[in-house]
């Protein structure tokens, strides 16, 4: 019986943790990619990022990702009265496939990226940001650089 109320205290505190942790989700993307986004601060001021997106790299590739990093708060700096400035910088991995319509065949990879952006968050629950993310993949394809804005509901 010990074991039980331990584990449901356990659980309990994790849950009311969690809750209690600013998060964010919305839309990252320019151009050929596009992502489903979603942010999750693990203590000040330090965030997980999860993008899960569609790619367009050419009109004979298309493909889809699921992208992880850990970003590090590294600077905020004080420039308006309100909201909050934030610059950031992170490692992760990317998994993903993609799909060639010309030769009619599907490939996937791994990757490790690198996260490089700014931040603002307004007084009102909305965030944006715009950021670089680099991807070194393993597997059948080429490496990726692009460029990335992101407007995201803070709550």
């Amino acid at each position: 019986m010990k074991k039980i109320v331990l584990i449901a205290a356990a659980i309990l505190g994790l849950s009311l943790a969690a809750s209690a942790q600013p998060k964010a989700i919305g839309i990252r993307g320019f151009f050929e990619q596009w992502q489903f986004s979603y942010e999750h601060y693990l203590g000040d001021p330090n965030f997980l990022e999860i993008d899960l997106g569609a790619s367009s790299y050419s009109h004979n590739n298309t493909g889809v990702d699921i992208v992880g990093t850990y970003n590090f708060m590294v600077w905020r700096p004080d420039w308006t009265p309100r909201g909050d400035w934030g610059m950031y910088v992170g490692p992760g991995v990317a998994v993903g496939t993609w799909y060639n319509k010309e030769s009619d065949k599907s490939k996937a990879y791994f990757g490790l990226v690198g996260q490089f952006g700014l931040e603002y968050t307004f007084w009102f629950p909305l965030q944006l940001s715009v950021d670089v993310r680099p991807l070194i993949p393993f597997g059948d394809r080429d490496f990726y650089f692009y460029p990335a804005l992101s407007v995201r509901y803070s709550f």
